[in-house]
């Protein structure tokens, strides 16, 4: 495990500077943290997140096109955000575990469709992550290219584990020192 990315809002991106040497890259969170924005506001904070040296965005799709079950809604945001900005990795937040079986199903409809680089299963604000079973079951029915992000406000290795070895590409957490190994 270690620490490969930071992910901030594009004000504070102004201030972290440029990522130098250091192997970390910037990912933008545009929409952060309810996706309420209009689409015109993410499509600017995702340009402003190019300008500041990103090399992602992670935008959090809007609630109510989600939890209502509008997948052309879903899709037009989604598509719009990657022409957008076309030379960035684009990755897409949603609070899966508050989604009805229905909804999931739509959202699911429209990522194998669109083959988005990741999807982040929740903000870490709002509501208990997935189970492993549940990212079991998800990763078996998204395209492989969509890599799957979970927000773990306070990690624990072990937990850690269960979820990289159910399907998870990357763990976001607040807390990376709680990651890392003790000194032998």
């Amino acid at each position: 495990m270690g620490l490969r990315r930071v992910c901030s809002t594009p004000y504070l991106m102004q201030h972290l500077g440029s990522e130098g040497g250091s192997g970390l890259s910037f990912v933008g969170a545009v929409g952060y943290p309810f996706g309420s924005q209009t689409l015109g506001t993410k499509r600017m904070e995702a340009l402003e997140c190019l300008r500041l040296g990103g090399r992602a965005v992670e935008v959090v799709l809007a609630h109510a096109p989600v939890f209502l079950g509008q997948p052309g809604e879903v899709e037009r945001e989604m598509a719009a955000i990657r022409k957008t900005v076309p030379e960035m990795e684009v990755l897409f937040t949603v609070e899966w575990s508050r989604l009805s079986g229905r909804a999931a199903d739509l959202l699911v409809r429209v990522l194998k469709s669109l083959k988005p680089e990741g999807l982040k299963l929740g903000t870490g604000l709002d509501g208990d992550p997935p189970s492993a079973d549940d990212v079991r079951r998800l990763r078996g029915r998204l395209h492989r290219r969509t890599g799957l992000t979970l927000a773990l406000p306070d990690p624990d290795p072990d937990r850690v584990r269960e979820y990289l070895e159910a399907g998870v590409r990357w763990i976001q957490t607040g807390t990376p020192e709680r990651l890392v190994s003790e000194p032998q």
